[in-house]
């Protein structure tokens, strides 16, 4: 009798400590799950957020300069670009440019600018820097800053070449422009230089609109 109790009890005993072995299994994959679910959560979270943080914000491209801009804008295809006219007057130099700036209010929506600008500098001199430090005060969130090539064969820039162009814009590229490089400006007359939807223009349209999209 004595030994059918005491097999009895350890059997008991037995189930007891496989039940409670069993329970703290349980409750430790329990927290094994969750601890999982919070850190699955958590890392989602994070990835929403860095989304967010990380979003490009719209361009807000615009188009500024000489008669060029007038031109530019008449031509066909120029509203599919999303790009706005801002300040531009004609017979505009590089500095005239600068101090038509000087009267703008502050923008910080706009981050990128087109330029069209060079042929009443005709093609000499070294504005550039001049005309990025007005820039940088005017519109401070403006990253993309890309000067258009203008014309020549007409007026004050008939006798400049392809060459000469080359050099005055590489310096703006020193200054930290990006440069639009459009060869085929060549005109014989200013009525000519500045008529739209030619292959010049319809050239730069287009380069804008690439560029407008990256």
């Amino acid at each position: 009798m004595i030994i059918y109790i005491k097999t009895y009890n350890l059997t008991y005993n037995k189930i007891i400590m496989k039940k409670l072995i069993l329970s703290i299994l349980s409750l430790f994959l329990f927290m094994s799950c969750t601890r999982d679910d919070s850190s699955i959560s958590q890392i989602i979270e994070k990835n929403k957020y860095l989304q967010v943080k990380n979003q490009v914000k719209p361009k807000n491209p615009i188009l500024i300069g000489d008669s060029n801009v007038k031109t530019i804008k008449s031509t066909k295809g120029f509203n599919e670009t999303g790009v706005k006219v801002g300040k531009y007057k004609s017979g505009i130099s590089t500095i005239g440019l600068i101090n038509l700036l000087k009267s703008e209010k502050v923008d910080s929506n706009i981050t990128t600018i087109f330029i069209a600008i060079g042929t009443n500098d005709g093609y000499m001199g070294d504005p550039s820097l001049k005309l990025r430090l007005q820039l940088n005060k005017i519109y401070p969130n403006a990253k993309n800053l890309y000067v258009i090539w203008g014309s020549r064969g007409w007026s004050g820039v008939k006798f400049k070449t392809v060459e000469q162009q080359e050099a005055y814009y590489k310096k703006f590229q020193y200054s930290g422009f990006k440069i639009i490089k459009v060869t085929s400006g060549n005109f014989s007359t200013d009525k000519l230089a500045h008529t739209a939807n030619q292959k010049y223009q319809l050239e730069i349209i287009e380069k804008i609109k690439n560029l407008n999209q990256l």
